[in-house]
């Protein structure tokens, strides 16, 4: 199917991008520093946003919502079967004709999930006398996918030219829409439909910014012949994030199967605690898999590959460092005593969190820009297998601190999957590695003994693990905290020239 002839034109700047590798890399640097930004404030506004509704809405309204959400933030990766993955990491241009063929995948994909979604919300179940709240949300949740998929080509290419100014407009609209309209809405009484109708709400609106920032070639077409070379890789790559939220859904209900509720309850706040971490994660390997991508390739990727993991590990452990060892004054203080149990579970999962912050969101990133989607796939199936049953087995015997262990095996596991498959500049990791998190130990370890209660010893401790880990640091990880230097300030000089090249305002 077809809006437009195949003779019309394509991309609204058809010609190949090429930068060289000093502009990748200062957009990368750029594009992470501005992700993590986002994040942090995007988290600040969310808790807001959530005080307000957890005071409208009841506890199973919310639980409600969040399963049905689960459905759809699944149903969006396995949409477009990870045709988008795959475009971004090849280096030819996107035709008129394959913009037209994924985007007519992802809508034929989104429209089938929800199609059953409401088939059986709004006609099986009601045939058969069943009244589901759960169903109905997921069902309207899950009218966003079809909007989704206009914003997939201008995502695309936004993110082959790591144009991360652009692309934080359009993320950033998502929550500030969900709120605006899920709040009023709750006011009003709709209860957990008000935050199925806010995420479609936001949907909307994102993919209108999303095609205003990058024009494309509007229209739906089904060429399998232009999208057979990349489906090998785009199949298992769509499958990469599901196998992340199953292994998330299995530990807490692994947890809340051994010891109830509060046991989830204390895995899902230290995961908040390690927000910062997450972001980290999350930007640099969304980030590194283009500008991989987009640079030199062979053992030259490799070896930017091994910096990038050294210097996003050690960006990472200082905060870490920091969080983990006030976590025995900052959880009572903030969350109240009955939390106190969280401390363990943190002190436990820390070592994993710093893995999964540095090299295993950067050998993600190095892998799929190779092409190679297995070893991915090996590492999560790994991570997720040690961690739910290790929690399994740990919890009954130590309690919740054995879910941070389990976390902590698991990550081990994938690094040990990414190394034993990984060039020797990969295997190199291996010992700058294990000495950053010997630093973070000990700064940690520090912050236990000096124990406390109130905000001036939260202050006070978390002064000695910051000088603790930075005279560490500046004893064992000489050369670690010199690649980190030369890479912010040969990055700040560019920025400065480039500032002063083009003063228009950013996304000009």
């Amino acid at each position: 199917m077809s809006a437009q002839p195949p003779e019309a034109v394509g991309s609204p700047e058809p010609a190949a991008w090429q930068p060289g590798s000093e502009e990748i890399e200062r957009r990368a640097v750029q594009g992470v520093t501005l992700m993590v930004v986002r994040n942090v404030g995007v988290q600040a506004f969310t808790f807001m946003g959530t005080v307000a509704l957890s005071r409208l809405l009841t506890p199973r309204q919310y639980g409600n919502f969040a399963i049905a959400l689960t459905f759809q933030i699944v149903g969006r990766f396995l949409s477009d079967l990870g045709l988008a993955a795959a475009m971004i990491r090849r280096r030819e241009e996107m035709s008129a004709r394959e913009e037209q063929t994924v985007t007519a995948i992802s809508v034929v994909g989104s429209l089938a999930v929800s199609g059953a979604l409401a088939l059986a919300a709004f006609v099986l179940a009601p045939a058969f006398g069943v009244r589901s709240e759960l169903l109905d949300v997921a069902a309207l949740t899950s009218f966003a996918l079809p909007l989704y998929s206009a914003r997939v080509i201008p995502v695309v290419w936004l993110e082959r030219r790591l144009d991360y100014r652009r692309l934080t407009w359009i993320e950033v609209a998502d929550p500030l829409v969900f709120y605006a309209f899920a709040i009023p809405a709750a006011l009003a009484g709709l209860g957990t439909y008000s935050l199925a109708g806010a995420v479609v709400a936001a949907a909307g609106v994102g993919s209108v910014i999303a095609t205003v920032m990058r024009p494309w070639s509007f229209g739906l077409r089904i060429d399998l012949d232009c999208i057979r070379p990349m489906l090998g890789f785009s199949l298992r790559a769509s499958i990469l994030a599901p196998l992340y939220l199953l292994r998330e859904f299995l530990v807490l209900v692994a947890l809340a199967a051994i010891g109830g509720p509060a046991q989830a309850g204390f895995y899902n706040l230290a995961q908040r605690l390690f927000s910062l971490n997450l972001s980290i994660a999350y930007a640099v390997q969304r980030v590194t898999q283009t500008a991989f991508a987009r640079g030199e390739a062979g053992t030259s990727r490799d070896r930017r590959g091994a910096q990038t993991s050294i210097v996003t590990t050690v960006t990472a452990a200082l905060p870490l460092a920091v969080v983990v060892g006030t976590a025995h004054i900052s959880v009572g203080l903030v969350f109240g005593a009955r939390w106190h149990p969280t401390v363990a579970l943190v002190l436990a999962a820390a070592a994993g969190w710093l893995l999964m912050s540095g090299p295993i969101s950067v050998l993600t990133s190095l892998a799929l820009a190779h092409g190679d989607a297995r070893a991915p796939l090996r590492a999560v199936a790994t991570q997720g297998l040690l961690a739910v049953g290790l929690t399994a087995g740990l919890v009954p015997l130590i309690g919740i601190a054995g879910a941070g262990l389990a976390v902590t095996c698991g990550a081990l596991g994938a690094v040990v999957v990414f190394v034993g498959a990984g060039a020797p500049e990969i295997r190199a990791l291996v010992a700058p590695t294990l000495k950053v998190a010997v630093v973070s130990g000990i700064a940690i370890a520090v912050g236990e003994v000096l124990g406390g209660r109130g905000p001036v010893a939260l202050v006070l401790v978390g002064l000695a693990c910051l000088a603790t880990w930075l005279a560490l640091a500046a004893a064992l990880l000489p050369g670690e905290l010199r690649l980190v230097a030369r890479l912010l300030l040969r990055n700040l000089r560019r920025g400065g020239r480039k500032a002063r090249a083009d003063p228009s305002p950013p996304g000009r």
